[in-house]
C-alpha cells in the first residue's frame, strides 16, 4: 500500500498524472506482503463518504503519514539495489579466494635435466604442490628435448614405455637425495622414441639408469636390440617457481573498487535528496 501511495503521489508531484485514483476501503485486499515486523510504516486512514450540496458525488480522502521523509523513501531503493550489488562482489571475492587460489598454486614447476654417456636431456615437469609421505610430487606433465629430439608426452602412470614390459613408470619425482623411484617416469619423443630414467638401488653403488627405446618395438625388456639401450645417467631436478596466489589481489581490488562506486552513489543521492527536499 506504501509504495502504491508513493508512486502514485510522485506521478501528481512530478505532473506524471492530473489526480489519483484511490480504491474504495473494502478493496484492498493485500498490503503486498508487508507486516509490522517488516518495517511497515505507514498509515492510511480513509475518511468518510462526503456529499457535496447539490451533486450526489462520493469522494475519498486520503490522509498518508510516513514515518520517514520522503526523499529517503525515494532513494531506499536505490540503497537496495547497491547493497545488493556490493554483496554480490563479496561472495564473488569470497569464492575467488577459495577456488581461485587453489587453482593457482595446484601445480608447480621444476626444470631437471640428465646426461651420460652419448645421452643429453633436459626440460621442465609440471607436478601437483603437495608431497606424498615420501616426498614424492606426482609428474603432470613434461616438456624438453633429448639428443636434439622434441618431447611430445608423459607415459601414463602404471604403464611400461614400449619395449621395456613388464617395467611400469609411476612418475614420481623428489627433493630428496634420491629424486627418483625404481619405476621411474617415461616419455615419447618427436622420433618416435621412447625414455624411461629411474633410480637402480639393485646396482653394487645404486644410482640412475635410463632405459631408451626405438622402434622396431619388441615386448619384453629381454628383447632390446642394438638400437635401443640400458646406461648410467647423472639425474638432477629442482623446483623453479612456485604459483603465487595472484588471484587474491585482483578480488581484494575489485571489492575495493565495488565498494567505492556504492560509497559515491550514495553521497551523489544524498546530495540529489537535498535538493529535492528544497523543491518540496
Amino acid at each position: 500500500m506504501r509504495s502504491r501511495t508513493l508512486r502514485a503521489s510522485e506521478k501528481v508531484l512530478f505532473r506524471l498524472a492530473k489526480k489519483v485514483r484511490f480504491k474504495s476501503r473494502r478493496s484492498f485486499k493485500s498490503v503486498e506482503g508487508k507486516t509490522n515486523k517488516k518495517s511497515l510504516q505507514s498509515l492510511a486512514t480513509f475518511k468518510g463518504e462526503s456529499k457535496q450540496r447539490g451533486k450526489g458525488a462520493k469522494e475519498n480522502v486520503l490522509h498518508v503519514f510516513f514515518s520517514a521523509p520522503l526523499h529517503l523513501s525515494i532513494y531506499s531503493f536505490t540503497d537496495k539495489i547497491m547493497k545488493t550489488l556490493l554483496f554480490a562482489t563479496a561472495l564473488a571475492t569470497v569464492s575467488g579466494l577459495v577456488f581461485g587460489t587453489i587453482q593457482a598454486a595446484s601445480a608447480l614447476t621444476w626444470r631437471w635435466n640428465y646426461s651420460g654417456n652419448g645421452i643429453e636431456a633436459m626440460g621442465n615437469f609440471t607436478t601437483n604442490n603437495t608431497p606424498d609421505d615420501l616426498g614424492f610430487y606426482q609428474i603432470l606433465g613434461i616438456s624438453g628435448t633429448r639428443n636434439g629430439e622434441i618431447i611430445t608426452g608423459l607415459q601414463a602412470v602404471g604403464t611400461p614405455i614400449p619395449g621395456n614390459e613388464p617395467f611400469n613408470v609411476d612418475n614420481l619425482i623428489s627433493l630428496n637425495s634420491q629424486q627418483l623411484t625404481g619405476d621411474g617416469f617415461g616419455y615419447s619423443t618427436s622420433q618416435g622414441n621412447y625414455a624411461s630414467p629411474f633410480f637402480a638401488s639393485f646396482l653394487p653403488t645404486p644410482g640412475y639408469l635410463e632405459i631408451f627405446s626405438a622402434p622396431p618395438f619388441i615386448p619384453g625388456f629381454q628383447n632390446l636390440g642394438t638400437e635401443d639401450s640400458e646406461l648410467p645417467i647423472t639425474f638432477a631436478a629442482t623446483i623453479v617457481s612456485v604459483p603465487e596466489p595472484t588471484s587474491t589481489l585482483s578480488l581484494l581490488t575489485l571489492v575495493t573498487l565495488g565498494a567505492t562506486s556504492v560509497f559515491k552513489r550514495k553521497q551523489s543521492s544524498k546530495f540529489a535528496a537535498k535538493k529535492l527536499k528544497k523543491v518540496l
